[in-house]
């Protein structure tokens, strides 16, 4: 007889709750926190089936995946009303991940993909 135990970590959305929008000290980027409870199971078949630890509270970025306590001093709540006036963020041609960019009126800029290495020219017009 054949008999698979283990443990597991689920990750799961904090039910009724909205994603945040903070600034990520992994990716440096203000972008949406998902709030995530994080458990330990006992797992039978690869199946959890008995949970071994008490539930916690993380903060999960939804452009890297880094997570974070929410009282982490890196963790910085941020407002989409008020973002950063010299800064600005794109979507890569290629990939179409964010990139995060000065804002430079009448000079272009080459920007180098940090996801897919893909690099390419903008210009930004001042008007």
């Amino acid at each position: 007889m054949f008999l698979l135990v283990g443990t597991r970590t689920v990750r799961r959305n904090l039910p009724g709750s909205a994603p945040v929008r903070a600034h990520c000290a992994q990716c440096g980027l203000v972008s949406e926190m998902q709030p995530q409870t994080l458990r330990e199971f006992f797992t039978l078949f690869l199946v959890p089936v008995i949970p071994i630890s008490k539930a916690r509270q993380i903060i999960t970025c939804g452009r890297c995946g880094a997570s974070y306590s929410p009282d982490y001093r890196g963790f910085t709540p941020g407002s989409s009303e008020d973002p950063d006036p010299t800064m600005t963020v794109l979507l890569c041609p290629s990939c179409s991940g964010k990139v995060q960019i000065p804002l430079r009126p009448d000079n272009a800029i080459r920007v180098t993909c940090p996801h897919c290495g893909d690099k390419f020219t903008v210009s930004i017009n001042k008007s």
